[in-house]
């Protein structure tokens, strides 16, 4: 080879950082034309890095034998160093962590300068994949420190994120960010998208770790993007694995262990053990958050073999420990299982792990206080610091210490200790600005809530369970302060979405069309949802006591009614007249199964199948359940009166068509996921100035949306109609942006996997939650006249998520739409008797309680619409 290719070669292990693709191409071209050993050394070195950045482990290796073979044959000692120690970073990977250590060590004999401060690095890197992060730490930081001084600005990048990432796990964060945060701007300045990646990805751990969730995902989102540009392959497995702790700690389980599941696929078929290994910890830990003990356990003891396997025995004290606390949370915890908690704490932070430590600690801490343990004993320390904790953590110790209070019966501290835990919860869903993140992370305060609600009820005080039914709920059902920006981006993904759903919904279009336009649908709605996760929220803190007393000064002549499930009883608080009240309801069983059969009756009575026998036993099952529900669900003084009503229901009850339920017929009946965002919709409600501006919409494929819209319109002066090709998605959100009272009627889809791509269907496709998020103010009023928009999932901790919930969220005042599918022609009659109530003067509420009785008898129709918010 001639001294020009020579130099090609060399300047192909540049581009290889930058352009892997190209840079292997380019090799194997000049492979073909047999050059001289040392260059030809280095080109299989290029194809080497090539193939292990792709996530080809195996043909990497192979590519890199070739070129410690010609190394050897150019008699060339320096140069076969520096391929080893690209070796055995392969090595590594593959979990032969034993080779990997003794091939860098012998290229260290061979190196000098910063050759040899990258190959001591790359050591520092494989004693963290054997667990010992003391001497990672300290190999990585004076690698970092040479590099720095001879001046090699993308080798200190590499290792400085290296550092950066032992440093999280150790738990020294703000060194940890300080490095990954100089690593990555290093990246960037030196164009290196592949290493800026793997930065940011360690960043967004970090982030992970402070309880900063959305600067988290910020990072995670843009360490893909690093990555995809730099063609590392190999990488992407990794934040996957990493992004799934942070969905977790912001209790958005599912989405976490399905990326947890493609991190594992990955890196099974990449052959990446040490990966592999890191992963099964990350699925044992993301299933012991969500309550699966028997899937945590799994992964922990299948993580545990493998890094046995790889000799890695400091990982494998971490998966033990793993185990051992699905045992604490377990039904029957020991006095010995403390010790082995507290031994596998010890063992944890000899190899410094001191998250790990930390989490065992409290775990023994935990069930130590259950088993009676009235004494903090070592725990102290974590509660003087628990400020520096993640939120998740903080609540746990709050936990314990209101356990510890009941055992030693303190149940005033008990009390205290469950305030300060459920404080910290909703500080930490104030710190989130997407409705979707807000509302899972509600599941962290959970067993707190629980905890309280049992003293409230186990007391007799009313308004203490009214203040804990709310708790986590209040943040979950409040606006954001800050509306999403003009985002040109998020407008883009969401008209892309109704065109894509246009497209998959069309019976006569090509079949593998209609599945390309599904599979991108998929990928945007996940683009869509991960853009979204990432905005913030002011971080506020709640009074919630000030605003429960608000929200029952404005109560007036209405009623409250919020329910509480606990230990397979229905509880309920009502407060009339300002006085509050307690009420045992009596037992859940088969209060669940009426419930799905009114929906089920509801549901063939509007659909107008069957024969008129099966349409007159629906009936009967209709009202005799309602008959059935009532008497379980509404106590007797709120029953016997014939006031508004706010109610307020628990999970199981969210799916209650309220008007039915004849002591409520007739009855203004509000309901709410929380009774303080009750309060909010009311204030916004009478602080609204103008009710003048009326809107009136007619969606596709519905044979009487025209008829009803036209009609109704006529009720109203100047009322604005958009109706046909002119009912496209944009016009539509510019008219709710402009009326106080918007009224659609369309089909609707409300969507169980993910309730905030619910949606109602207008002339150029759905209109979802994020689409209304974009509006800067909503209607007073909004009633959509469009199937099961009002159904809502239920989630742990008690929030709900929907389309019609969202409306209220986002600032309607009242929504009133339906539980459950119905007829378009039977609605336009319905409609018209509850815009005739609302132009007599009506609130939105009680008009649909006019609307509801027909000739005194309640109309099925009607009766499946419920009216949200004030």
């Amino acid at each position: 080879m001639s001294a020009a290719r020579g130099q090609d070669a060399a300047a192909l292990l540049d581009l290889v950082r930058v352009d892997a693709t190209s840079a292997s191409e380019r090799a194997q071209l000049l492979l073909a034309e047999s050059p001289a050993p040392a260059d030809a050394a280095r080109l299989h070195w290029v194809v080497g890095i090539e193939r292990r950045t792709a996530g080809d482990l195996r043909a990497a290796g192979s590519a890199m034998d070739r070129a410690l073979d010609r190394a050897g044959d150019a008699d060339d000692g320096v140069l076969w160093a520096q391929i080893a120690v690209s070796k055995a970073y392969l090595l590594g990977q593959l979990g032969d962590l034993g080779d990997a250590a003794t091939l860098l060590e012998d290229a260290i004999a061979h190196l000098e300068g910063a050759d040899r401060a990258a190959a001591i690095g790359q050591l520092g890197t494989v004693r963290y994949w054997n667990g010992d992060l003391t001497e990672a730490s300290r190999l990585l930081a004076s690698a970092c420190e040479q590099l720095a001084e001879l001046g090699d600005r993308r080798r200190e990048a590499r290792f400085r994120a290296n550092y950066g990432g032992v440093l999280s796990v150790i738990g020294d964060l703000d060194e940890a960010e300080a490095q990954l945060r100089w690593a990555a701007q290093l990246d960037a300045d030196l164009g290196l998208p592949s290493d800026e990646g793997a930065a940011r990805a360690n960043l967004g751990y970090v982030m992970t770790l402070r309880g900063d969730l959305p600067g988290a995902l910020a990072e995670f989102g843009a360490a893909e993007v690093c990555l995809q540009r730099g063609g590392a392959g190999s990488l992407v497995p990794r934040v996957h694995a990493d992004h799934a702790q942070a969905l977790s700690e912001a209790g958005l389980w599912d989405d976490s262990l399905t990326l947890v599941g493609q991190a594992a696929g990955m890196f099974r078929e990449q052959g990446q053990a040490t990966e592999l290994a890191g992963v099964l910890l990350t699925a044992a830990d993301v299933n012991l958050a969500r309550g699966d003990l028997d899937a945590a356990r799994t992964a922990a003891v299948e993580a545990g073999a493998l890094f046995r396997a790889q000799g890695r025995t400091g990982w494998a004290v971490a998966a033990d420990a793993f185990a051992l606390q699905c045992e604490a949370r377990g039904p029957s915890p020991t006095r010995a299982l403390v010790a082995d908690l507290i031994a596998a704490a010890d063992d944890l932070d000899h190899v410094a792990r001191n998250r790990d430590a930390r989490r065992c600690r409290l775990a023994a801490a935990k069930v130590s206080a259950m088993l009676g343990d009235v004494g903090r004993g070592r725990t102290d320390r974590m509660f003087r610091t628990s400020r520096s904790l993640p939120p998740s953590e903080r609540i746990q110790l709050a936990q314990v210490d209101a356990i510890r209070a009941l055992a030693a019966g303190d149940r005033p501290a008990a009390r205290r200790a469950i305030s300060n835990g459920l404080r910290i919860a909703t500080a930490a869903q104030a710190g989130l600005g997407a409705i979707e993140t807000r509302a899972h992370s509600a599941a962290h305060g959970h067993d707190l809530v629980e905890m309280g609600a049992r003293l409230a009820i186990d007391d007799r005080r009313p308004r203490e369970l009214l203040t804990r039914i709310e708790a986590t709920r209040v943040m979950a059902s409040r606006l954001p302060p800050v509306r999403p920006p003009a985002d040109p981006g998020m407008a883009a993904m969401l008209a892309e979405l109704r065109s894509l759903d246009v497209k998959v919904s069309d019976p006569a279009g090509d079949p593998a069309e209609r599945a390309r336009a599904e599979s991108r649908r998929v990928a945007v709605e996940r683009q869509v949802r991960r853009h979204s996760r990432t905005r913030r929220g002011d971080g506020a803190a709640v009074n919630l006591n000030a605003e429960l007393s608000e929200a029952i000064g404005l109560l007036g002549d209405r009623q409250l009614l919020a329910h509480a499930a606990l230990d397979g009883r229905l509880h309920a608080v009502s407060v009339i007249g300002g006085r509050s009240a307690l009420h045992d309801l009596g037992t859940l069983d088969g209060v669940r199964d009426k419930v799905e059969g009114v929906a089920f009756a509801l549901n063939r009575l509007n659909r107008g199948q069957g024969s008129e026998a099966s349409r007159l036993s629906a009936a009967e099952m209709l009202f005799g359940l309602s008959d059935e529900l009532a008497e379980l669900l509404i106590p007797p003084a709120v029953a016997d009166s014939f006031d508004p009503v706010v109610v307020v229901p628990t999970a199981v009850l969210h799916d209650v068509p309220w008007g039915l339920l004849p002591p409520l017929a007739g009855r203004a009946v509000s309901v709410n996921a929380s009774f303080t965002g009750w309060a909010r919709a009311e204030r916004a409600r009478r602080d609204r100035v103008s009710r003048s501006a009326v809107g009136f919409v007619a969606g596709p494929g519905l044979e009487f949306a025209d008829v009803e819209t036209n009609e109704l319109a006529s009720y109203y002066p100047s009322a604005a109609v958009l109706t046909g090709a002119a009912a496209t998605g944009e016009r539509c959100l510019d008219l709710f942006g402009a009326a106080d009272l918007v009224h659609v009627a369309c089909h609707g889809t409300f969507r169980t996997d993910n309730p905030l791509f619910s949606s109602i269907h207008v002339a150029d496709g759905p209109l979802n939650v994020y689409d209304f998020e974009r509006v800067e103010q909503l209607p007073d009023a909004v009633v959509l006249s469009a199937c099961s928009v009002a159904g809502s999932k239920v989630l742990q901790g008690g929030s709900i998520l929907g389309l019609a919930t969202a409306l209220t969220t986002l600032g309607a005042s009242t929504v009133i739409a339906p539980l459950t599918p119905v007829s378009d022609a039977a609605s336009v009659t319905v409609m018209q008797r509850l815009h005739q109530a609302i132009v007599a003067g009506e609130a939105p509420a009680s008009a649909l309680a006019s609307a509801i009785l027909s000739h005194d008898i309640a109309d099925p129709t009607a009766a499946a619409f419920i009216a949200l918010g004030a």
